[in-house]
C-alpha cells in the first residue's frame, strides 16, 4: 500500500518553484540539493508529473551511469532531442559540472539534477534550490 504524500508548506513551495522554473525561460538548469533521505527525488518527480511537463521528462537514476550511456550519446546529437527535461538523480557536483558543460548550449534540453551537495559553483542559467 502506497502512503499518501503529505507535503509541508516548504515542500509544496519547492514543487511550485521547480514547476515555475521548468515552465520559464530564465534558468535551464535546476539543482536540487539537501541531506540524504529527505525525499528530494520524490519531490522532484512529483514536480515533473504536471500534465504539461510529464511528456518531456527523461529520468536517470545515477549520473555516473548516464555519462557512459547510449542515451547521453544520443542527446549529444544536435537533432536528437526536442524540449526534453532531463532529471538526473545521484548527481555529484563533479558529475553535474561535466554534464552541464556539455549540455549548456543545448537550448532544447532543461536539466534538473539532484544530490546532497554542497554546490560550490553555478552560472547565470542555473538555480540551486536547497531542500527544506
Amino acid at each position: 500500500m502506497v502512503q499518501v504524500l503529505q507535503l509541508s508548506e516548504d515542500q509544496t513551495e519547492v514543487i511550485k518553484t521547480v514547476r515555475d522554473e521548468l515552465r520559464g525561460t530564465k534558468f535551464r538548469h535546476i539543482r536540487l540539493i539537501g541531506e540524504p533521505g529527505l525525499g528530494k527525488t520524490r519531490l522532484a518527480l512529483v514536480a515533473v508529473t504536471a500534465e504539461d511537463l510529464a511528456p518531456r521528462v527523461l529520468y536517470v537514476p545515477h549520473a555516473e551511469d548516464f555519462q557512459r550511456s547510449q542515451l547521453f550519446n544520443e542527446l549529444l546529437r544536435k537533432d536528437a532531442a526536442e524540449n526534453v527535461i532531463l532529471v538526473i538523480d545521484e548527481c555529484s557536483e563533479k558529475e553535474r559540472a561535466s554534464i552541464w558543460n556539455v549540455l549548456r548550449e543545448r537550448r532544447d534540453i532543461q536539466l534538473l539534477t539532484i544530490d546532497h551537495g554542497p554546490e560550490q559553483s553555478r552560472d547565470e542559467a542555473m538555480i540551486v534550490l536547497e531542500f527544506p
